[in-house]
């Protein structure tokens, strides 16, 4: 009985110092669950910090996507307005060269009307001079057939009473 006694308090001791070293094990996992805890809640903040940044990161994301199609929207007009003003520009210099065009035909034509016009100017001076030296003629004409009028008046005068004598 003295040896189970014994081998009862070897026990007892044995079991004191596994219940000292399990005491002493739920106290370091305790300490150890307090600062996992702790590395928890720290890491569970750093997270939810993580995520609104994630968050703000994705808005951040949609406004530069936003503002990339913003870009590439006023890039195509700004291409299709250079287009079209590429075309006008053409058309514009078409219109411009035409325009040369017909100022070079005008100055021709222009030309053309007025040496036609200093044409007809002596044409007209040598007519208004051929009127002229006509009227002068005329006058002349008149002046001498004017006599002549009167001399045939007196022959027919005269012809008139030898016919009526010879009757």
């Amino acid at each position: 009985a003295e040896r189970t006694l014994l081998d009862l308090k070897k026990q007892l001791a044995s079991s004191a110092t596994a219940l000292k070293q399990a005491k002493k094990m739920i106290s370091s996992l305790r300490s150890e669950k307090k600062a996992l805890k702790e590395k928890n809640d720290k890491l569970t903040g750093q997270n939810t910090q993580v995520l609104a940044s994630l968050e703000s990161t994705k808005q951040d994301a949609l406004a530069i996507s936003s503002s990339l199609n913003d870009i590439q929207t006023q890039s195509n007009k700004t291409k299709n307005d250079k287009d079209v003003m590429n075309i006008q520009l053409k058309d514009a210099r078409k219109r411009l060269d035409e325009s040369k065009e017909m100022l070079v035909r005008t100055k021709d034509d222009n030309a053309a009307l007025r040496f036609d016009m200093r044409e007809m100017k002596k044409e007209r001076d040598e007519l208004l001079e051929a009127k002229k030296v006509m009227a002068t003629q005329l006058e002349q004409l008149r002046e001498t057939t004017q006599p002549n009028a009167e001399m045939v008046r007196e022959l027919s005068m005269k012809k008139r009473e030898m016919s009526g004598q010879m009757a």
